[in-house]
């Protein structure tokens, strides 16, 4: 061999190196982002709650009769809620559920207003993978809307003469949209769908290109890999197309224009397809930011719920 081609193939191989590092740096940081964005946290990390309304808003329920609730759902995980039984019960339910990296507790200012002005028992779930729910991390929602369904049977069990309103916040609010087509309308009157996503896969790849642009282009295929070893899944597949277009559940949906974490273009999508024979009622804020807007914006905020649960109920 000559000293040109020696000089080539060692050129050759260290650029092979180079390209193997990178690759494997690659699918490291890819793997790194997908178990930091799934994890679960542990339950003495949410002391750190962040209060947007006094303290005693969201501990109302302590006052009431209340008592934790633990079922086991399909894949054979523990779940855990705060029930909280309103003395002068109807039969009306409102079961909410929180966002990514929540508990039970975040909507309970909004439950408040249901369970005073309506008599209605209240069912705050923990996600899998949040607070005292089993579960070594979270799906954003996929397998959450399957748990969805085991919630909405433990109330019909118990009472068969529920009527039922489904409330979620972000990763909360997409647990129902997904599978909304799903749901009977027998027992479920309407769904409150607060600042949801409409995609999964560009919710996260929006949150990856924020963690490490340069290697998005390469990465994001990982991502995908490892969604579908864990969860039997594409995860381009997954929107709320199927969910929203066929269902036959009334629903709310609200958003704020400024929201950081969950794009406007979203709420646009998700008004879009929702099915035209099925009722919607549509709230949106020109600010408010990421799942503040009831705080912000509260009269209004209430004065929609309150319009929109009066036409569900009659």
């Amino acid at each position: 061999m000559g000293t040109t081609e020696l000089i080539l193939a060692i050129i050759f191989s260290i650029i092979g190196c180079l390209g193997l590092l990178l690759l494997i740096f690659t699918i490291v940081i890819s793997y790194a982002f997908f178990k930091i964005g799934f994890k679960r946290k542990n339950v003495n990390e949410y002391t750190s709650i962040i209060y947007d309304a006094p303290k005693e808003i969201y501990h109302w329920f302590e006052r009431c009769s209340s008592f934790d609730v633990t079922i086991n759902t399909f894949d054979g995980i523990k779940l855990t809620a705060k029930y909280v039984k309103n003395p002068n019960s109807n039969h009306l339910y409102f079961l909410t559920i929180h966002g990514y990296h929540g508990m039970f507790i975040s909507r309970m200012p909004i439950a408040k207003v249901v369970f005073d002005k309506y008599n209605a028992n209240v069912l705050a779930i923990n996600q899998r993978g949040h607070y005292t729910s089993e579960g070594k991390c979270n799906s954003l929602g996929y397998l959450e809307s399957k748990d969805l369904q085991y919630w909405i049977n433990y109330i019909i069990e118990n009472d068969k003469d529920a009527r039922i309103i489904l409330d979620g916040v972000s990763m909360g609010a997409t647990t129902i949209m997904y599978r909304l087509n799903e749901i009977s309308s027998t027992h479920v009157l309407g769904a409150i769908c607060d600042c949801g996503f409409y995609s999964f896969y560009d919710e996260i790849l929006k949150d990856y290109k924020k963690f490490n642009n340069v290697l998005f282009p390469f990465s994001k295929a990982f991502l995908k890999i490892f969604y579908k070893i864990r969860y039997k899944v594409d995860l381009g597949s997954l929107n709320c197309f199927k969910g929203l277009s066929e269902s036959q559940i009334p629903i709310l949906l609200i958003h704020a224009k400024d929201d950081p974490v969950v794009p406007y273009s979203e709420h646009e999508k998700e008004c879009e397809v929702f099915n035209k024979n099925t009722k919607i009622n549509i709230l949106r804020f020109e600010d408010g930011g990421h799942a503040r807007t009831f705080y912000r914006h509260n009269d209004e905020y209430v004065a929609s719920l309150i319009k929109f649960i009066n036409e569900i109920i009659k």
